[in-house]
């Protein structure tokens, strides 16, 4: 390897088992690994003081990286809801998954209850012109994107 390469994104969520169901059943990215981690070493490494127990979650669109990591406190005093997440927050961050047709999976996920802040555009200037972008949100209201590239299947 000469040069970094991207493994994982991590993401912290409300409810395992709503973001399960819109990642995997909805996105379509398979479970991998999910195991309730105890351990104080873990919450000493994540930087939290208090020993926080954990729920992590790995899963892959390929069974390779890239990795989708989803975490959940359990019992956390410090974890809150939050609003609508949007680009202006300093550290925002999201994936984006590839898919073949855009505007599909954007009536898919539409009719599914999956909120969007437009319909899919096309990028009409630049490198990725004639590529096709969405934004949308998690059930924890976390940025989600999808693209499409003509002819390049997701």
């Amino acid at each position: 390897m000469t040069g970094p390469s991207f493994h994982h994104q991590g993401r912290t969520v409300a409810d395992m088992e709503a973001a399960l169901r819109f990642y995997g059943d909805l996105v379509g990215l398979e479970v991998l690994d999910d195991a309730v981690v105890d351990e104080p070493e873990m919450s000493e490494f994540l930087g939290l003081g208090d020993h926080e127990a954990l729920r992590a979650v790995m899963l892959s669109a390929s069974g390779g990286p890239p990795y989708l990591e989803l975490f959940q406190f359990l019992g956390a005093k410090d974890a809150s809801p939050r609003e609508r997440q949007t680009p202006l927050g300093i550290g925002s961050s999201h994936p984006c998954f590839l898919v073949s047709d855009i505007q599909q999976e954007y009536q898919r996920l539409s009719a599914a209850g999956v909120q969007f802040t437009r319909p899919p555009m096309e990028i009409d200037g630049g490198p990725f012109e004639g590529q096709w972008i969405l934004y949308g949100f998690d059930p924890d209201g976390s940025i989600v994107e999808f693209w499409s590239i003509p002819g390049v299947s997701g």
